[in-house]
């Protein structure tokens, strides 16, 4: 039976990110070539076991599953094991092939008798080899499903990657299969609604920070903050972006009234914060901006000369 995994807690995600610098570096690379849109062969296959078209090489199908939002159903097969996998890819129902070959892209790896994945990606004919794909997508898979090769694997994720359930060794009955099938369907439209809400509103910050409606900016921002997408996935960079630029222009109105305070204008620089305060409502930085402004009317009403005096000072 699949074990699956809790999509919120995205494990898959967090080991991805504890790993090293050079896998971060494959995954931004796999999502880049998302944008590519490389169309693979496909076979006329209608009473073959296997899915219509034929499944892809590790590199080709990430891509490919980044680019058509797709989830990912991804089979790894030690030569010694090849005849009883086929034997079980046999035994599944018609229901079932077709949910794959509609549904889901499908990725196969047949590791060599010593272990190990091919060098070379299955290619169609006319297409080039892609040598750095199989390196990058292994580096891209092992970090969240750790090192394959002794058994063979069923694994699904959804199309950014995060690990939804697998298997190893024997795999589940074909019952079981579509059950698992249909829930990652299920959990691969949950991130994809993720994924557009987060460009939507990526869209609306950056329309708002060029008229300067830094209220609308913010609101929106707070609206897609909590959705749980991978920080590397290309929403995910924008998001984060977004962000950095929003407190850019946050820090600079700030300055405006760190100036008047450091001048011992108080008066000058609580009606400069609170402008602040109601031009950013992030959460955040309500908090500091509340703290400062309580912080010098307490300067200004407990100074020895109250607002006429050296605390308070007016524009």
């Amino acid at each position: 039976m699949l074990r699956s995994q809790t999509p919120n807690a995205f494990p898959s995600r967090l080991s991805f990110v504890s790993a090293s610098g050079w896998v971060l570096a494959a995954c931004s690379l796999l999502w880049a070539a998302g944008t590519l849109g490389e169309s693979p062969s496909t076979v006329a296959a209608a009473q073959s076991p296997l899915p219509a078209e034929a499944p892809l090489g590790a590199g080709r199908g990430l891509a490919r599953a980044a680019a058509d939002r797709k989830p990912i159903y991804f089979v790894v097969i030690p030569a010694n094991s090849l005849s009883a996998v086929r034997e079980w890819q046999e035994s599944q129902g018609k229901s079932t092939r077709k949910r794959l070959d509609h549904d889901f892209i499908v990725i196969e790896v047949v590791l060599t008798a010593e272990g190990k994945w091919p060098a070379e990606e299955p290619k169609g004919e006319g297409e080039t080899p892609v040598p750095w794909a199989p390196d990058l997508a292994k580096q891209f898979l092992e970090a969240r499903l750790g090192v394959l090769g002794e058994n063979p694997v069923l694994a699904l994720f959804d199309f950014s990657g995060v690990l939804l359930g697998r298997n190893d060794g024997e795999f589940p009955k074909d019952s079981k299969l579509r059950k698992a099938l249909k829930a990652a369907i299920v959990q691969n439209k949950r991130m994809d609604n993720l994924f557009s809400e987060v460009e939507k509103g990526v869209q609306v910050i950056g329309l708002a920070l060029k008229k300067k409606k830094f209220p609308e900016a913010c609101r929106a921002y707070e609206a897609i903050r909590g959705h749980e997408i991978p920080l590397d996935s290309p929403p995910g960079v924008a998001r984060g972006e977004s962000y950095r630029e929003l407190k850019a222009e946050f820090e600079k109105r700030r300055a405006v009234a760190e100036k008047f305070e450091k001048d011992n204008d108080l008066a000058s620089a609580v009606s400069e914060y609170e402008q602040v305060l109601a031009s950013f409502p992030l959460r955040e930085w309500q908090g500091e901006l509340r703290n400062r402004i309580g912080i010098l009317w307490r300067k200004i009403y407990g100074g020895s000369g109250g607002l006429g005096g050296n605390g308070g000072g007016g524009r």
